[in-house]
């Protein structure tokens, strides 16, 4: 089971923000809906894919230049 760090909410009974983790499976005890909290750990799995896929694309370029200075020569 994954557990996500995000961000503290007002509702969490835990005091430190950083002991504010949710799982994907986490009701109430944040007293965030299981929608909701299906909906954050979406969204980070997203942006994780985005920043990934960002890399992915940035280090093809870059074999891409190389690629084509070699040739150049």
């Amino acid at each position: 089971m994954q557990v996500y760090p995000l961000a503290h909410h007002r509702s969490c009974p835990s005091v430190e923000v950083a002991s504010c983790r949710l799982t994907k499976w986490h009701a109430s005890s944040c007293g965030m809906r299981r929608a909701k909290v299906k909906r954050l750990v979406l969204r980070i799995n997203y942006k994780k894919r985005r920043e990934e896929r960002k890399r992915r694309e940035e280090k093809r370029r870059e074999e891409k230049r190389r690629e084509e200075k070699r040739r150049d020569k």
